[in-house]
């Protein structure tokens, strides 16, 4: 695994995929969540910002993660 900017159009691996697509999903549901809680306001908007602001950001990182390759093929 490495993180780079060349590996953005390169395969990601399927645990790191997964990991990112679960980030995305759980944008809207933790803002639904957040909306119903009982704490004030304030409190609620800021949580809902850094929760997805974290969670978008995790998802574009994934992006950049790639697969390294070895230079012998597996023989089996």
């Amino acid at each position: 695994m490495t993180l780079k900017v060349s590996n953005y159009y390169k395969k990601t691996p399927k645990f790191w995929k997964r990991l990112g697509d679960s980030a995305l999903v759980g944008i809207p549901l933790i803002s639904s969540a957040l909306m119903t809680a009982p704490i004030p306001e304030d409190l609620k908007l800021w949580l809902m910002f850094v929760c997805n602001i974290a969670l978008a950001i995790f998802k574009i990182i994934t992006k950049f993660i790639g697969e390294e390759y070895n230079d012998i093929p597996n023989q089996e």
